[in-house]
């Protein structure tokens, strides 16, 4: 099983699930309690694009935007919703002992400002061997602070990462040092793992009314218990209970709420196939947005393709721009046209998206 999907919450089980209780002194001994106050929702959502963008297209002032660079032209109606920041510099990728070629140590860095560490990785170009980053990414940091009453704690997609063929090159999220998490590539696969259970034909499924069903007990026997407690312990148990209710409304809406019904499963795409990249992405994408929509994660990433990609982008072509050759290749022409433009273009095509 990918750690990505790892349950880290337990209390909605299958057959056979147990809601456990707290700790309630006053059943033994005395102690006290606080009910602690529910925060609205926080997400973190990370989209990774591979190989950059031209430096000489992003001239023009910073702070409040009234127009965007010209690789981010399709999110114009957007630009007073965007913060661009300057000024960000990764030199924990170079200067002092680096292991790696530069498109490893890049995507590594990239969500945790760690160096990598040494291993058998290759990198080319005379690069010293190199393994994965020497620290946990911020998804993953968040993670754990923001995942803690969802399905999942972090949901990682990605398209066409070709991590087979060297993983370092292809890995921008980590649990911790030398620890990756993997991108789930298939969307069959990620649908199937994160939307189990949901209901796909506007019909509750048998393991959503299964785990309401266990609520609503717990919450029965409970609030039976209450009058044998003492004071304290009863605002302990009620703020239990307060927890559990809210559990409940959250697969109350899963039973009941058309956004939050599974929906249709993927059909079958080649995953390797240079043409199906476009469609691969959409539908990760609907997937993420899925889940967030439905509370099933607050944490989620998209890595599109891979650090120094090969992906070949002949549907961002356009009048006067016909792109045959690959993004990586394109990314080395510097300010040459037509290269310059066939990866602005590229630019803009994964903006819109």
């Amino acid at each position: 099983m990918s750690r990505t999907f790892d349950r880290r919450r337990f209390l909605l089980g299958t057959a056979g699930a147990t809601i456990a209780l707290p700790w309630l002194p006053s059943l033994f001994a005395s102690g006290s309690a606080r009910a602690a106050a529910a925060a609205p929702p926080k997400r973190f959502v990370g989209f990774f694009t591979p190989l950059g963008s031209r430096p000489d297209a992003w001239d023009g002032p910073v702070g409040a935007l009234t127009s965007l660079p010209e690789p981010l032209a399709p999110l114009a109606s957007h630009a007073s919703d965007i913060l661009l920041l300057e000024g960000i510099n990764y030199s924990t990728t170079y200067g002092g002992t680096q292991y790696g070629g530069a498109h490893q140590r890049g995507i590594g860095c990239i969500l945790t400002g760690y160096t990598l560490q040494s291993g058998s990785f290759g990198g080319g170009n005379g690069a010293p061997l190199s393994g994965f980053a020497n620290g946990p990414s911020l998804d993953q940091f968040l993670a754990q602070r923001l995942g803690g009453s969802t399905a999942f704690s972090n949901i990682a997609l990605g398209v066409q990462n070709d991590a087979d063929a060297l993983p370092n090159i292809a890995r921008m999220c980590f649990e911790r040092a030398g620890v990756p998490v993997p991108a789930v590539e298939d969307p069959q696969y990620a649908f199937d793992r994160i939307f189990a259970g949901l209901p796909t034909d506007g019909k509750p499924s048998a393991v959503l009314l299964q785990k309401k069903s266990v609520l609503d007990g717990a919450v029965a026997e409970f609030t039976a218990l209450g009058p044998s407690l003492a004071a304290e312990d009863r605002l302990k148990l009620e703020a239990h209970l307060s927890e559990i209710r809210d559990l409940e409304t959250q697969l109350e809406n899963l039973l009941t709420a058309p956004s939050c019904s599974a929906g249709t499963r993927p059909g079958t795409l080649d995953l390797k196939s240079n043409a199906s990249y476009p469609a691969l992405g959409e539908l990760q994408m609907k997937l993420l947005v899925k889940a967030l929509q439905c509370d099933l994660t607050r944490v989620g990433t998209l890595q599109w393709s891979r650090a120094g990609s090969n992906t070949v982008h002949t549907w961002a072509s356009k009048a006067g721009l016909n792109i045959t050759d690959t993004h990586h290749n394109i990314s080395h022409v510097g300010s040459t046209e037509p290269g310059r433009s066939m990866m602005i273009a590229i630019n803009q095509w994964y903006a819109a998206r």
